[in-house]
């Protein structure tokens, strides 16, 4: 019988959900400590996260985090919301947009942010994401929490772009 290879999946498997079981702990841990947050190691996470996260995978990450305010205290809320956000965004990247290249960029002016999460995918129709879901919707739902503006824009063959803008406070 093949139950070695049984036993070997078995193995794989649990050892692929302790890892993210292990995950998800480190993640509520962080998001928990009032010492992260900071919106500089909020940046420093999210960028760390992204790498880990197309580790094995051929995606090139790329950042742009300029005018980044290091005293600037984000709220958690916020916080988590942002990276439940990017975390749903770049799933979307690595399972259904066959991307190569994924950008953040987080800009603030004033008491105003901009958040971007881009892909080279092969993009969808707009209306099509409606019907398959896709996390769109609970990312427009964590913008709602955070009542922030979603613009996002994706085109079949040209990517997309999931661009968020919301108060600091």
């Amino acid at each position: 019988s093949n139950s070695f290879s049984d036993v070997k999946s078995s193995a794989k498997k649990l050892s692929s959900y302790s890892h993210q079981l292990n995950q998800s702990m480190s993640e509520i841990i962080w998001a928990s400590d009032p010492k992260n947050d900071s919106l500089e190691k909020f940046l420093d996470y999210l960028k760390q996260y992204a790498l880990n996260f197309f580790a094995d995978s051929e995606v090139k990450v790329t950042t742009d985090f300029p005018n980044v305010n290091t005293a600037l205290l984000l709220n958690p809320e916020l916080k988590r919301n942002l990276f439940l956000i990017a975390k749903e965004a770049l799933n979307n990247s690595l399972k259904y947009a066959e991307a190569n290249n994924v950008h953040l960029g987080f800009t603030i002016n004033s008491n105003q942010f901009e958040f971007t999460v881009s892909d080279n995918g092969k993009g969808f129709l707009m209306d099509e994401k409606k019907q398959t879901g896709n996390g769109i919707h609970n990312i427009t739902q964590r913008v709602k929490n955070i009542k922030g503006k979603l613009l996002y824009s994706a085109q079949p063959g040209a990517g997309c772009r999931i661009h968020i803008v919301g108060e600091l406070v």
